[in-house]
């Protein structure tokens, strides 16, 4: 579990979770990259496998997230470049 901040248009690189995820998005918003806005007071489940990458909205965003397993930010091929395990999983 972990509280993510980031500012006004800042990209979250494509990524795929090795879990299931969810998160709430507590204050702004962002547009994910499949083409949809997550805004304030939302919640967003996320199956494992499911690459997408986002950008913070004009006021930034703060989200509370629940990871299971991890994630995984992916390469220009497509590849595993870097994985982060949640610890215990």
């Amino acid at each position: 579990m972990g509280l993510v901040r980031l500012a006004a248009g800042a990209l979250h690189p494509l990524h795929e979770h090795l879990g299931e995820e969810a998160i709430i998005v507590l204050a702004g918003g962002y547009l994910d990259s499949a083409g949809y806005a997550v805004t304030a007071g939302q919640v967003e489940r996320r199956r494992a496998g499911t690459p997408h990458s986002f950008v913070a909205g004009p006021d930034g965003v703060v989200f509370a997230v629940v990871l299971r397993e991890g994630v995984a930010f992916l390469g220009p091929d497509g590849e595993h470049a870097v994985v982060l395990r949640v610890s215990g999983a």
